[in-house]
């Protein structure tokens, strides 16, 4: 009984959070902007730690 409640209410929240991602598009930009920060701070810091990357452009030590 207790299994089929505790199962019942993940779907029930998996179905919430899934329609919410898929029809407010400011909620899907939310809940993947620390996805878009990781992967542009780690853009930069592959570009800083080029060779070819001139004085100001490499990344200190």
């Amino acid at each position: 009984m207790i299994t089929d409640l505790i199962v019942g209410l993940a779907l029930l929240m998996s179905m919430i959070f899934v329609a919410a991602w898929w029809l407010l598009p400011d909620f899907r930009t939310w809940i993947e902007r620390p996805k878009h920060q990781f992967q542009d701070a780690l853009r930069a810091y592959d570009r800083s730690r080029r060779p070819d990357a001139g004085p100001d452009e490499r990344h200190p030590g």
